[in-house]
């Protein structure tokens, strides 16, 4: 069963207004009634200050009731009409979770998300504006018009675009189309894919998932424990080494929910499977924090257990430390602490992001 994002302020820097603020009730508001305000307030909404217009796809995430995000819903929001080319350079944040699949495919978001600018758009306004030089109408010109029309740049609609999640997909969210979309994501450095499932080609093939009675980490020391895996975690290895290689100015990466294959971030990591799995040493060498934390996942994984995770852990790091990149910063669960003066308010227990640090 589907379940909507928990925060609206799952990105790091996230605008989020205080609970007691006008500002949050009036967003809360807009998202509980989106469907009838999206229409209502059309004209005004791309009125909003940059920050509150990703507050609020954030709101309609988490409280929008039976209403989701769409790509009208997106062009209403930033002032976008049809299919122009027109850029925005004060987005920075961009909250799509629990939308993909049920009302925003992927292709659809690449579609919306890139645009061709560059020599091709020029050529087309010559043409518009009706300026045609004598020159132009011999059929070299012709022929040199025609090449530089057909070599639009595509680029980024959100020139400045650093923060973006894609969450809580619906079931049946496609790999392929990511990696597709990815290439036009070079300016991100925070992206969360949490509760994605099983990163492969062909979504519909659950039976090639890798299945294993035991978790390849609890194979004696006196052998690799990766010897379990056979070819296990190769596809999906492979696709995270794509998408490393798309998206080289991350520095934080959300894979909550994700714990079925979080196996497959060490797989290239260890001897004999060098090179097929993400580049933590070269396209991400700049990643500084990694959330791998169960979420919602009812089954938990044998790797769940601290000696597992410390060998996953350890294999990415001491693969990093050898090739002289930073520690990387892997944040597994949440615990309770009474201690108000962490947190900076006056609360008898919060939620604080637990992080392992193991020696290697």
């Amino acid at each position: 069963m589907f379940e909507r994002p928990d925060s609206v302020d799952r990105l790091p820097g996230q605008f989020k207004p205080s609970e007691r603020s006008l500002q949050h009730w009036t967003l809360l508001k807009l998202a509980k009634h989106w469907d009838w305000q999206v229409g209502y307030n059309r004209h005004h909404l791309h009125d909003l200050p940059p920050r509150l217009k990703s507050a609020l796809l954030s709101y309609i995430a988490v409280h929008g009731q039976n209403s989701y995000l769409t790509i009208e819903h997106l062009r209403t929001v930033f002032g976008l009409r049809g299919e122009d080319g027109t850029t925005v350079d004060d987005v920075t944040y961009l909250d799509i979770s629990g939308a993909l699949v049920r009302s925003i495919k992927l292709k659809q978001l690449q579609h919306f998300l890139v645009v061709q600018r560059g020599s091709g758009a020029e050529a087309s306004s010559t043409t518009k504006s009706g300026l045609i030089t004598p020159e132009e109408e011999s059929w070299e010109t012709s022929a040199d018009k025609a090449l530089s029309t057909s070599a639009s740049i595509p680029s980024i609609r959100f020139t400045n675009l650093t923060h973006l999640s894609l969450s809580h997909p619906w079931p049946g969210a496609s790999w392929s189309d990511l990696l597709s979309l990815a290439p036009h994501l070079a300016t991100l450095t925070h992206l969360s894919l949490a509760y994605w499932p099983v990163p492969r080609m062909n979504p519909n093939a659950r039976a090639a998932d890798p299945v294993f009675e035991n978790s390849p980490f609890s194979v004696a020391l006196g052998g690799s424990f990766y010897e379990a895996f056979g070819p296990g975690w190769s596809e999906a290895a492979g696709i995270l080494r794509r998408l490393s290689k798309a998206t080289y100015c991350l520095e934080w990466l959300d894979l909550e929910g994700c714990s079925e294959w979080i196996e497959a971030l060490a797989w290239g990591s260890c001897d004999g499977h060098l090179g097929e799995g993400p580049e933590w040493t070269d396209a991400w060498r700049g990643m500084n924090t990694v959330i791998v934390r169960r979420g919602r996942d009812i089954v938990v994984p044998e790797w769940q257990r601290p000696a597992e995770k410390r060998m996953i852990e350890t294999q990415i790091q001491n693969r990093r430390e050898a090739e002289g990149c930073p520690r990387l910063r892997f944040v597994w669960n949440r615990e309770v602490t009474n201690d108000p003066d962490q947190c900076g308010f006056s609360s008898t227990s919060y939620l604080k992001d637990v992080v392992l640090t193991f020696a290697t």
